[in-house]
């Protein structure tokens, strides 16, 4: 089998799309797809990287009209873990960051309203260093 089926068929069984690719190695659609139908092939370091990914030894990868075997490969596995894991992650984070701004937010302006009332510049300086202070103290105690 040619190198350009090798990786075709090493990306499905790893379970990543195209895209995925072009996202985990910082490339075009357009150069997946050359590699693919065998329009171009990838230099050293992409192979490499690819081997990486889809959890293949470069070796493997490498040889021309080797059968293909599919071993069960615990690599495999785990890259597909931390994919799942890290977009769970950034999802946690993006509420996180959301809310600890709104937190921040609401009392900063608080504090600017009492300010404006009692006509205080010290009590705006110490209202928005409480509300940078709470919102540090709450954005600690958030789980990850």
């Amino acid at each position: 089998m040619n190198l350009a089926r090798k990786l075709s068929y090493y990306r499905k069984e790893a379970g990543f799309s195209q895209i995925d690719v072009v996202a985990e190695l910082d490339i075009s659609k357009q150069v997946i797809f050359d590699w693919e139908t065998g329009q171009a092939q990838p230099d050293r370091l992409n192979l490499v990287l690819l081997s990486h990914l889809y959890g293949v030894p470069l070796q493997e990868l490498v040889k021309e009209n080797e059968p293909i075997e599919a071993p069960i490969n615990l690599h495999r596995m785990e890259l597909l873990e931390k994919k799942k894991s890290q977009k769970k992650l950034f999802s946690s984070n993006v509420v996180k960051h959301i809310v600890t701004l709104a937190i921040m937010l609401t009392l900063a302006g608080i504090g600017i309203r009492a300010a404006r009332e009692i006509g205080s510049t010290l009590i705006l300086i110490l209202s928005l260093a409480f509300s940078f202070l709470a919102t540090y103290i709450l954005y600690d105690k958030f789980p990850e």
